[in-house]
């Protein structure tokens, strides 16, 4: 097996997989078998790594309908239901849990059943996975003796003004942890020196590198089961010539409507932002598919040979633009990139700085307006890079697809004295 906080490109894989198999009521053996894994360790993974719902089994008096041992106290104490604060209740689950898939996907009975509930889904498995591996990284991992002891050497010096690294140069033995971690130690407050006692602390707060993973799941994990980061890689080393596109979501506030979807073309570092007033699935796959009417559908087809999308459940539906609906040719390759890796399309990720030097972050987006995004943008590819050899995106793309063709994406050629970044930031 392979070990679960490594986070091996196969896990997510390896997840999926497994839903499919319960998906379509594989039984243990065939599931072990495909997976390449006993049967404890499928058990302790749908076990452990599950989203567990609470029953709501209470009859109208407030007494509980469900109790483990409520057979029990009928036989021998003559109870009908236990008391509402019954200090030996315990939720009774399903028999169905205690069996092959050992999980409530797909129960015939799951819209009706007030019993505690498990579902298990490759997404939130991986996030509870992420959030254990990351409170682990961050928490000492010394004794608590050792700790202390440190503590009452280094802190005193920190106190006088004396920096980590000219203390680690005068006694490196002293140090159980790199200089790095001593310095995560003092902003998590392990230590009673604090961020304050540094002699270059900053003014601005710190914020804490532990992240929490929010369990954000899609509507169809089923779909992503031959479209996963592995499988892009095997295609695209099977294709090399055919163009990859990018795309993510960009917000505001949290409160916000409207957000924005940017499509990021990797050959000609273009990019373009369209404006989704709606943050659905539908509304993202008919915004993707209006960009063939506009470029026409040769240059469509290539265009947008694969895409590589974001994880999140707002492109659910964009795998149904592959096929065509009226010639039924596959136009594209649809591929997503693995939960919590933003790296994976780290081009799309790394051009949206340009676009919040305009619109900062924590700015709203409600009154933005597609016109104010094809100007945003047409700034953005028009600003020269080293990487292209000081031309900008426009005219690289000009130069693949045709003369002007940035005008068909609602795109204008600027000078660089027409460039102002600073535009909306205030």
């Amino acid at each position: 097996m392979k070990k679960m906080s490594g986070f091996k490109h196969s896990l997510y894989a390896d997840f999926l997989l497994l839903y499919k198999c319960i998906y379509y009521q594989y039984t243990n053996k065939k599931t072990c078998q495909l997976l390449g894994k006993d049967r404890s360790t499928v058990f302790r993974i749908l076990h452990k790594y599950v989203k567990v719902t609470k029953g709501t089994a209470y009859k109208s008096d407030g007494r509980h309908r469900y109790c483990l041992y409520l057979k029990d106290c009928i036989r021998k104490e003559g109870f009908t239901s236990c008391p509402h604060d019954c200090s030996k209740f315990k939720q009774y689950q399903c028999s169905k849990l205690l069996s092959w898939p050992y999980v409530c996907n797909g129960c015939e009975n799951e819209s009706t059943c007030r019993k505690e509930k498990h579902f298990f889904d490759p997404e939130y498995a991986l996030g509870m996975i992420r959030n254990n591996e990351s409170e682990s990284k961050h928490a000492p991992k010394v004794d608590k003796k050792k700790l202390e002891a440190f503590d009452g050497f280094i802190s005193p010096l920190i106190k006088a003004g004396i920096s980590i690294e000219a203390i680690y140069e005068k006694y490196p033995g002293e140090f159980p942890v790199s200089v790095r971690t001593v310095r995560n130690w003092i902003n998590e407050g392990y230590l009673t020196a604090k961020r304050s006692d540094l002699i270059n602390t900053l003014s601005r707060p710190y914020i804490s590198k532990a992240y929490k993973y929010a369990p954000v799941t899609t509507r169809n994990p089923l779909m992503k089961a031959s479209r996963t980061f592995e499988d892009y890689l095997k295609f695209k080393s099977e294709h090399p010539g055919d163009n990859v596109v990018q795309l993510d979501t960009v917000h505001g506030k949290r409160s916000d409507k409207k957000c924005i979807l940017t499509i990021y073309d990797v050959a000609s570092k273009m990019q373009l932002g369209i404006l989704l007033e709606k943050f659905t699935a539908a509304e993202l796959k008919n915004k993707v598919a209006d960009i063939r009417s506009m470029v026409g559908e040769e240059t469509y087809s290539k265009m947008f040979r694969i895409m590589l999308a974001d994880n999140g459940p707002e492109f659910d539906e964009l795998y149904n633009l592959e096929i065509d609906d009226e010639t039924g040719v596959k136009w594209l390759n649809v591929f997503f990139t693995r939960p919590y890796r933003s790296g994976d399309k780290g081009a799309c990720e790394r051009n949206h700085e340009l676009f919040r030097y305009i619109l900062i972050k924590g700015k709203s987006m409600n009154d933005l307006t597609q016109e104010d995004l094809d100007y945003y943008f047409s700034m953005i590819n028009s600003y020269p890079r080293k990487s292209l050899d000081g031309k900008c995106p426009i005219e690289i793309i000009d130069e693949i697809y045709g003369r002007d063709f940035h005008q068909k994406l609602n795109l204008k050629k600027l000078s660089l004295k027409e460039i102002n970044f600073r535009i909306r930031r205030k």
